[in-house]
C-alpha cells in the first residue's frame, strides 16, 4: 500500500476562472453561433470534395436547358456574347507574304478541323462555349491524321461533353494517382485522362476506359477555387430557384386555364320527379355521368328562372395582382447569379434608359472580355493554334522556319455592335484626332483587319476615279481643316500616280505628258505657298497695327488718367480755400467726367489688348497651318514628279 503511494505521480489541477467570459466571442455576426445562425453550419470541405454532386448538377443543368426557357436562354446567350461569328486569329508577322500564306492554310483547315464533319473551327468555339456554360466544363481531344486523310494539316478537333471522364479515383497500373478521372505524376501534372469510349448515356455504352494523354487533352473550365479539378455547372447557383419558379408558373398557369372556365349553378327546391325538358332552355335536359342534369347557355340570352331557382356562378382566383412584379424579382435573380443582365436575359426593356442601358451592355461586355482573354483564348484558341503550328510542320505544309511565326498570334473577338451608331463613332473619331487612340486598335475592338480595310478603301477610290465617280462632298457646316485638306490632296496625287503607273506600262507614249501635268502640279503648289507667305505676311502687317492700336491707347489713358489727377487737385484747393459753391460743383462734375474718361480709355486698351493677342494667336495658327499645308502639296507633287521621272527613266 504504501509502495503505491510512493509511485503515484503527483496531479496538476488547473483552476478556470470566468471561463465563459474568456471564451473567444465572434467579431463578424455571420460567424456566430447563436439561435439565429445555429443551423447554418456548412461544411469545410476541400476545393474537389465540395463538387462531388457535379454530375448531379450537370445532369440538372442539362434538363433546365432541355425543357426550361431561361435554363436554355444562359448558355444561348453567354456563348452569342462569347463567341459570336468566331475568335479570329491574325498572325503577328510583319511579312506580308508569310501572313498571306499562314492566314489561308489556317483558314483552309478550320473548314475541315471538326472530326465529326459537322462544324467548321468557329462552329466548335461556340459548341465549347455553350458546353463549359452549360455543364461547367468541356474536353477536347486533338485527333492527329493520316498524310493520306486529305486534310491541309493533318489534325482534327473532337469536341466530349463532361460525362466522357467519370469522378473516378484511385490509382494507375504505373502507380500515378488518379483523381476525379485525371492521372497525376508524382510531382502534380496532369498526365492523363481517363475517357469513356463511348459516352455513357447513349444505348451502345459499354463502360470502356482508355487512357489518354493530357498533351492530346484540352480541358475547357473556370476553376473558382485554387486546387479545384473539374468545373462546375454556371446553373448551379441558381438552378434550384429556376425549377421553384417554373413549378410557380406552371401553376398560375393551369390556374388561369380552370378560371376560363365559366361555370354556374341553378339551384331549386327538391322535387319528386325530375322534368325531362329543362324549364329555362326548352331543351332536353342532358346528364353527365353522375346523372346532373347539364345545362347550356347561348350569347344574348334573358333567361327567366322558375319560381324559387336561383343561378350561382363559381369565382376561380386570378393569377393575383403581384404576379408579374413577384416573377420578375425572381428572374433578376436568375440572371444576377449567372451573371447575365436581366434585360439581356428576357429581353425585357421596358423599365430602363438608355443611359442605364450603357452601363448594363458595358458592364456585361467586361465580364465577356474577362472570359474570353483569362479562359477560351488560352485555354482553347492558343492550345488549338499550337498544335496546328507543329502538325503543319511535322507534314510540311510549313516550313520549320515558320513555326514560331504560325504560333504568334494576335486573337481578335467578334466586335461589339454599336449602341448609339451616331455618338460612338463621333466618340472614336474624336478619341483618335486627340491622340488617346489608333485606327487600328479601333478597327481590331470592331473585329475586323485593319490593313484589309485600307486596301479596300484604296481600291474603292481607284475604282471611283477611274470610273469618273465624284467622291461624296464634305459636309458644308464642318470648319476647314487646311492639314486634312492637304493630307487629301496628298492621298489624291498618291492615287494619281498608281493609275500613272498602270497607264505608262501600257503606253510609255504618254510619259512626256503626265511628267508636264506634275510638273504644273508643282509649280501651282509652289505658287499657292507664296500665296499663303503673302497673306501670312499681311496678318503679321495687322499685328502690327493691333500693337500700335495698343500704344495709342495707352497714351490716351495717361493723358486722361493726368487730366482726372489735375481736376481732382484744383477740387481740393477749392475746397480748401472755400471758394464758391458754383465754383465746387463745376469742379465736381469736371472730377466725375474725367473719371468716366479715364474708365473708358483703360476699357479701350484692354480691349485692344485683347484683340492684339487674338490676332498674334490666330497669326501662330495660321502660320502652322498654312506652312504644314504648304509643304504637304510641294511634297505631294515632288513624289508624282519624281516617281513619273524615275518610271520614264
Amino acid at each position: 500500500m504504501s509502495k503505491r503511494r510512493k509511485n503515484r505521480q503527483p496531479q496538476t489541477k488547473v483552476a478556470v476562472v470566468g471561463a465563459a467570459s474568456q471564451l473567444p466571442q465572434a467579431h463578424y455576426d455571420a460567424a456566430g453561433t447563436g439561435r439565429r445562425m445555429r443551423g447554418w453550419m456548412p461544411s469545410s470541405s476541400g476545393p474537389n470534395r465540395s463538387i462531388a454532386g457535379q454530375p448531379t448538377l450537370r445532369n440538372r443543368a442539362r434538363d433546365a436547358a432541355r425543357n426550361d426557357w431561361a435554363g436554355r436562354a444562359i448558355p444561348a446567350r453567354w456563348s452569342a456574347n462569347l463567341i459570336g461569328t468566331g475568335i479570329i486569329a491574325r498572325p503577328k508577322t510583319s511579312d506580308p507574304a508569310t501572313k498571306e500564306r499562314l492566314t489561308n492554310l489556317w483558314n483552309e483547315w478550320l473548314s475541315v478541323c471538326d472530326a465529326d464533319g459537322v462544324l467548321d473551327g468557329y462552329g466548335l468555339q461556340n459548341m465549347v462555349a455553350a458546353n463549359w456554360i452549360a455543364a461547367g466544363e468541356v474536353f477536347v481531344r486533338l485527333r492527329y491524321r493520316r498524310p493520306e486523310d486529305g486534310l491541309p494539316v493533318p489534325l482534327q478537333l473532337q469536341i466530349l461533353e463532361s460525362e466522357m471522364v467519370p469522378m473516378h479515383d484511385g490509382f494507375a497500373a504505373n502507380g500515378n494517382k488518379i483523381m476525379q478521372g485525371i492521372e497525376f505524376n508524382a510531382i502534380g501534372q496532369r498526365v492523363a485522362y481517363w475517357m469513356y469510349r463511348t459516352h455513357p448515356g447513349e444505348a451502345n455504352a459499354t463502360g470502356e476506359l482508355v487512357r489518354v494523354l493530357a498533351k492530346d487533352v484540352l480541358h475547357i473550365y473556370e476553376p473558382l477555387r485554387p486546387g479545384q479539378l473539374r468545373g462546375v455547372s454556371e446553373l448551379a447557383p441558381i438552378l434550384a430557384k429556376l425549377r421553384g419558379v417554373g413549378d410557380f408558373d406552371d401553376a398560375v398557369l393551369e390556374r388561369q386555364k380552370l378560371a376560363n372556365l365559366f361555370t354556374g349553378f341553378v339551384e331549386r327546391q327538391p322535387v319528386a320527379v325530375e322534368p325531362s325538358i329543362d324549364p329555362i332552355s326548352g331543351r332536353k335536359v342532358e346528364r353527365d355521368n353522375a346523372d346532373v342534369p347539364m345545362v347550356a347557355m347561348e350569347p344574348g340570352t334573358f333567361q327567366e328562372l322558375l319560381p324559387g331557382e336561383s343561378v350561382k356562378f363559381s369565382e376561380p382566383p386570378d393569377a393575383g395582382a403581384n404576379y408579374g412584379d413577384f416573377t420578375r424579382t425572381q428572374y433578376l435573380g436568375v440572371s444576377a447569379g449567372t451573371g447575365l443582365p436581366y434585360e439581356i436575359l428576357t429581353g425585357d426593356l421596358r423599365e430602363i434608359s438608355d443611359r442605364s442601358l450603357r452601363v448594363i451592355i458595358n458592364e456585361f461586355r467586361r465580364m465577356c472580355q474577362q472570359r474570353q482573354w483569362l479562359i477560351l483564348i488560352p485555354q482553347f484558341c492558343q492550345k488549338v493554334r499550337n498544335a496546328w503550328a507543329e502538325s503543319a510542320v511535322i507534314s510540311g505544309a510549313l516550313p520549320g522556319k515558320l513555326l514560331n511565326e504560325a504560333k504568334r498570334v494576335t486573337w481578335i473577338p467578334q466586335g461589339w455592335p454599336y449602341i448609339h451608331p451616331t455618338q460612338d463613332v463621333a466618340a472614336q473619331k474624336t478619341a483618335v484626332e486627340a491622340g488617346l487612340t489608333s485606327r487600328t486598335r479601333i478597327i481590331n475592338e470592331r473585329g475586323d483587319d485593319p490593313e484589309e480595310i485600307d486596301r479596300e478603301r484604296l481600291a474603292d477610290q481607284e475604282r471611283e476615279l477611274a470610273a469618273g465617280l465624284r467622291l461624296p462632298a464634305p459636309d458644308p457646316n464642318a470648319p476647314p481643316n487646311p492639314v486634312d485638306q492637304a493630307k487629301a490632296r496628298l492621298i489624291e496625287a498618291e492615287t494619281r500616280l498608281l493609275k500613272a503607273q498602270e497607264d505608262i506600262a501600257r503606253n510609255a507614249a504618254e510619259d512626256q505628258r503626265h511628267i508636264a501635268a506634275a510638273e504644273a502640279e508643282f509649280k501651282k503648289a509652289e505658287a499657292r505657298r507664296a500665296q499663303e507667305e503673302q497673306q501670312l505676311a499681311q496678318a503679321r502687317r495687322q499685328l502690327v497695327d493691333a500693337e500700335v492700336a495698343v500704344i495709342q491707347a495707352k497714351a490716351e489713358g495717361e493723358k486722361a488718367e493726368q487730366a482726372r489727377a489735375q481736376i481732382a487737385a484744383e477740387l481740393c484747393q477749392a475746397q480748401t480755400e472755400r471758394e464758391s459753391n458754383a465754383r465746387i460743383e463745376v469742379l465736381q462734375q469736371q472730377a466725375q467726367t474725367a473719371e468716366l474718361e479715364s474708365q473708358a480709355r483703360q476699357e479701350a486698351l484692354a480691349a485692344a489688348e485683347r484683340h492684339a493677342e487674338e490676332i498674334r494667336s490666330l497669326i501662330w495658327q495660321t502660320e502652322q497651318a498654312r506652312l504644314t499645308t504648304a509643304q504637304l502639296e510641294v511634297e505631294a507633287a515632288r513624289i508624282g514628279l519624281d516617281e513619273l521621272k524615275e518610271l520614264s527613266a
